[in-house]
């Protein structure tokens, strides 16, 4: 009977990146430490340094083959995990369990092979129902989990919704590499009446009046910045008719985690209609669902003032949730009942 006290998870040290890159595993391992799971190497961290963050991550990945445990539970974070590879086969060899957090299809992503670990773990987080059906299909030996979302641990409590509609001048915040993100330079005719701000790197040379670029900012900073803001954009590729392209097409199926960082600033969220994350803005009323961004002055001209406060309050809701690690915990006692069945 595996209990979270079977339960172990590798260490792995990161250069600070002001992306997406770094800080879901650190929350993820910082959700395992709290449940007293069992640490692999050295604490999970950031080092300045290219080299040293390198070098420290080879001598975590290198402890952890060391105290490799037998017949308990290994979590790995896929793919990012430093020394993945070494690590699930040590796992392996030593009789444990393997779950893996999924953080990224490389295969629904960019058309590439996907890593045949994938096939070989017991149970796999993934983010979407879309992610799920296709990874039993590929892997039908293998139980899937959906997360639903990414958690973003912060202390952090935004303010209320208390700005009365007529004199509410909607802000639409987006965030992310803008450098696939070619549809803000297609973003024209805004009204006066709404703005996007538009933070990240790359961004466009020219952009329309209304959408006013805001720099690039930590994503640890981020959720202070934009609380203030009414809705977070959660889009990808080179149209505002649609997410298109190869970046448009994963939405079908990942959680792209700028949604996180808006809902951990309680932000409520404007989303692609056909995107695999569409389900749960629906199923949890924190949102708006959309299919094309010219209808968005018009669909935001029509919100009544009660209905954005119910979407902002059932933010603030979800907000408490991923910011204490709820989701990736409750998927992880999911992967714990099915290995105990």
């Amino acid at each position: 009977m595996f209990t979270w006290d079977d339960v172990y998870y590798p260490g792995q040290i990161f250069r600070p990146q002001n992306n997406a890159c770094v800080k879901p595993s650190l929350d993820n391992a910082a959700s395992l430490k709290e449940k007293n799971c069992h640490l692999l190497g050295l604490n999970p961290g950031t080092n300045p340094s290219v080299n040293l963050a390198h070098f420290f991550s080879m001598i975590s990945a290198r402890m952890g083959l060391l105290g490799m445990p037998s017949d308990k539970v290994v979590v790995l974070q896929y793919p990012s995990q430093s020394r993945l590879p070494l690590l699930f086969n040590s796992a392996r060899r030593h009789g444990n369990k393997v779950i893996f957090l999924v953080h990224d299809i490389d295969e629904l992503r960019f058309g590439k092979d996907e890593s045949e670990l994938l096939g070989e773990a017991d149970i796999l987080i993934v983010h979407t129902p879309r992610m799920k059906e296709w990874a039993e299909k590929k892997y039908p030996n293998v139980k899937c989990i959906v997360l639903g979302v990414f958690d973003y641990r912060i202390d952090f409590s935004p303010t209320k919704a208390d700005k009365a509609k007529n004199e509410l001048k909607w802000q639409v915040v987006y965030a992310g590499n803008l450098f696939k993100s070619g549809f803000i330079g297609e973003l024209n005719n805004i009204p006066n009446s709404m703005e996007y701000l538009i933070y990240g790197s790359n961004p466009p040379e020219k952009l329309a009046e209304g959408v006013i670029y805001k720099g690039v900012v930590s994503p640890d900073i981020l959720p202070y910045e934009i609380s203030s803001a009414d809705f977070g954009l959660v889009w990808d590729g080179p149209s505002v008719e649609g997410c298109k392209g190869q970046f448009g097409d994963y939405l079908r199926y990942n959680i792209p985690y700028k949604a996180s960082c808006y809902l951990s600033a309680g932000l409520p969220l404007i989303v692609w209609e056909d995107m695999g994350f569409a389900d749960f803005v629906k199923k949890e009323g924190i949102g708006i669902c959309i299919g094309n961004l010219n209808e968005l002055p018009s669909v935001l001209a029509k919100l009544d003032k009660n209905d954005y406060i119910e979407m902002k309050r059932k933010a603030m809701d979800i907000q408490k949730k991923i910011s204490s690690g709820y989701f990736f915990i409750q998927a992880m006692q999911k992967a714990l009942d099915i290995l105990n069945r």
